[in-house]
C-alpha cells in the first residue's frame, strides 16, 4: 500500500468519529436551545435560561470546531477531480463535495443517534 492510500485510510478513519461527535454536539445544542426557547421571558426561570444559553453556546462552538476539522480532513483525503477541468474549478468542486459530506454526515449521524436511542428505549 502506497503512502497516499495509507493517508486516505487514516483520514477516513478520523472523519467518522469527528462527524459522530459533531452530531452529538448538534443534538445537545438543539436540546439546550429548546430549553431556552421554552422558558425565555418567564420570571421564575431566569437561572435555567442563563445556564441553558451557556451550555447551548458551548455545544454550538464545539460542533463548529469538530465540523471544521472534519471538513479540512476531507479536503486532504478526497481525491483530485478530473484533470480536464481548470484548477480553480477543481478546487471549488472538491470543497463543495467536502462541505456536502460534512453536512450530510452531521444530519445522518444525528438521525442514527436518535434512531439508536429510540431503539434502546
Amino acid at each position: 500500500m502506497n503512502t497516499y492510500a495509507r493517508y486516505r485510510l487514516w483520514g477516513s478513519a478520523v472523519v467518522i468519529p469527528l462527524l459522530l461527535a459533531s452530531s452529538i454536539c448538534m443534538l445537545k445544542y438543539a436540546g439546550w436551545s429548546a430549553v431556552v426557547s421554552a422558558h425565555y421571558g418567564e420570571p421564575g426561570y431566569n437561572d435555567l435560561v442563563a445556564s441553558a444559553q451557556h451550555e447551548g453556546g458551548f455545544y454550538f462552538w464545539v460542533m463548529i470546531g469538530l465540523s471544521t476539522t472534519a471538513f479540512i480532513t476531507l479536503l486532504v483525503v478526497l481525491p483530485s477531480m478530473s484533470k480536464e477541468l481548470p484548477p480553480g474549478l477543481r478546487g471549488t468542486l472538491r470543497s463543495l463535495v467536502a462541505l456536502g459530506l460534512v453536512i450530510l454526515g452531521n444530519i445522518g449521524g444525528g438521525y442514527l443517534l436518535i434512531s439508536f436511542g429510540r431503539h434502546l428505549k
